[in-house]
Order: structure tokens, then C-alpha cells, then sequence
């Protein structure tokens, strides 16, 4: 099954008869670049892309063709952010007095919460403040559909397997920056595994991928200087068979940040995170196939 919103979203998952189904999901909410007409930044759009996890959702795309589901958002980050929760608002951004309950996390002080009032190297992303209506507009058209097909797709999978295991995919600058601590000198790792230190998957899947990057040749780190964020935090719930982890990849390994192209690697990475998603399949094959053993 296939549902595409244009400009909004595209969700995929295997058809229900499908013998090989999976209770996996992926999904990638930084990697749209259809710039809404209604943005009206003035951060130039050049910039902005330099914000997007650009084509990571093309790296894991071959999940549905091995049994998962794929959710993918088409807009930017920049402009609503479906990887923060919808009350993650800087109300002085907003025209009027807003009137829903706001709970600015960290996010929003760096000046990105759910809605950007900031951009590296670039103070302001407005030269006015939003009206009611089009943070409204943001929120219903754009965060909302995204969170109701990823949950209603939890949710279809748990029931079907009694377990579900989402993987929540993103890309990170070759290079720390000052916005984010935690690089070893001037270098990421290869690969940052997130869980929300131990509390949105089960340590077993973690150590699983971890161990399996590293077989791969790939450097490794957990949680530093990423844990997960909001989609993690939200779905994740280990110890009702609910697994969320979030995967960051580094740009160098895949594409030319600069121009944003991808470069001779990225068919190299695409094979290995295909055999990644096959190991996953196995390793939740088979968690199912025992949980229903034991019942």
C-alpha cells in the first residue's frame, strides 16, 4: 500500500498478504525539500538545504520491498519540524496570544523547536512574526498527518506481531558545530545510535546494530552527540514490546555536503544499510516467532 500527499508526505508499507511482512517501520522527517509557498523565510534557501537529511529517505527505501513500511516527509525541517512535539513553540514568534498549552524544551532556546526561529549563521528566520492561523496551518497540515499515519502504522504492526520496532533515520555534518557538543575533535563518528540512554528500545537491538555497524568497518558511537529526539521519545516503549531507535549517518559517507549531491559511495552505503535492514528483519522474525512460542 502507497499513500502520497504531494508536498507532505509519502507513506508505503507491504501489502497486508504479503508472506514476508515485517513489524518494522523506518522513517526520515528531515529529508523533504518542497519548500511550501507560505514559508516566506529569509534565510536563503540554499542554506536551508544544508538543514535537510538529504537522501537518507532514498537509502532506506528498499524496507518496504523487504517487508517493512517507509514514512517520509517532503517538507524541511525548517519550516515545521515533525521530529519535535507540537507544544515545542516559542511563543514570541507567534503574533497574539496563543491559545494552547506551550512546553519549550531545549530545542526551542537553540531556537529549533517545532517551528525554526533560527538558523546557523543566520539570526532570524522571519522579518515579522507568524499569525495564529499559520502556525495552525503548519501544525494540521504538516505535522499532524505525519504522526497519525507513523502511529496508526505502530499500531497496525503491533497488533498483527505483538511487537513493533521502529527505526527513526537521519544524517549529521561530516563536522561538529557549535550548536552540538560531543564530536571527537572536529569528527564525527560514522554512525550515532540513539535509544534515549537505554530508555526507548531494548538494549538486545541496539548492541545488535551497534555490533553489526562495527562488523562493517564502521565507527560507532551511542548517544553522543545524539540520543533521539521527539519520534524516539514518543513511540518508543521497550518494555511493552515498543522499540524506537534513531540511526544518524555521516554526510562524508554518502554525499558532497557542499553541492548537496551524493558521491560514488552512496550505492555502497544503500547495499550495506540494505543488508541492515535484512538483519533487522531476521532479528525481529524470529523475537516474534519465539514471543509466540512461549505464549
Amino acid at each position: 500500500m502507497a499513500v502520497h500527499f504531494p508536498g507532505v508526505l509519502t507513506f508505503q508499507s507491504a501489502d497486508e498478504d504479503h508472506k514476508d511482512q515485517l513489524p518494522i517501520i523506518f522513517d526520515s522527517p528531515h529529508s523533504g525539500m518542497d519548500y511550501p509557498t507560505d514559508f516566506e523565510t529569509v534565510v536563503p534557501e540554499n542554506v536551508l538545504r544544508g538543514m535537510e537529511d538529504s537522501f537518507v529517505d532514498e537509502l532506506y527505501a528498499d524496507v518496504v520491498n523487504k517487508g517493512g513500511s517507509f514514512l517520509k516527509a517532503h517538507y524541511p525541517r525548517s519550516y515545521i519540524d515533525p521530529n519535535r512535539s507540537d507544544d515545542d513553540i516559542d511563543i514570541s514568534m507567534i503574533e497574539g496570544n496563543w491559545p494552547f498549552q506551550v512546553q519549550p524544551t531545549e530545542k526551542t532556546i537553540m531556537g529549533h523547536g517545532l517551528i525554526w526561529k533560527s538558523c546557523p549563521g543566520h539570526p532570524q528566520m522571519y522579518a515579522r512574526n507568524l499569525s495564529i492561523l499559520e502556525v495552525k496551518h503548519r501544525i494540521d497540515k504538516y505535522w499532524k498527518p505525519y504522526h497519525t499515519y507513523l502511529e496508526n502504522e505502530i499500531e497496525r504492526l503491533y497488533s498483527l506481531f505483538g511487537s513493533v520496532w521502529h527505526v527513526n533515520c537521519h544524517s549529521m555534518p561530516a563536522s561538529s558545530s557549535p550548536y552540538m557538543p560531543g564530536a571527537i575533535g572536529n569528527a564525527r563518528a560514522d554512525v550515532v545510535l540513539g535509544d534515549r540512554n537505554g530508555s526507548s528500545c531494548d538494549e538486545e537491538f541496539i548492541y545488535l546494530l551497534r555490533d553489526w555497524f562495527v562488523g562493517k568497518g564502521y565507527k560507532v558511537r551511542i548517544n553522543n552527540p545524539y540520543k533521539g529526539a521527539e519520534l524516539v521519545r514518543r513511540y518508543g516503549r521497550p518494555e511493552h514490546d515498543r522499540h524506537s531507535i534513531q540511526i544518524e549517518l555521516n554526510r562524508a559517507l554518502y554525499m558532497n555536503e557542499r553541492r548537496v549531491e551524493p558521491t560514488r559511495h552512496f550505492s555502497h552505503l544503500k547495499a550495506d544499510l540494505n543488508e541492515m535492514i535484512d538483519v533487522i528483519g531476521a532479528y525481529t522474525a524470529h523475537k516474534c516467532s519465539f514471543r509466540s512460542a512461549a505464549e
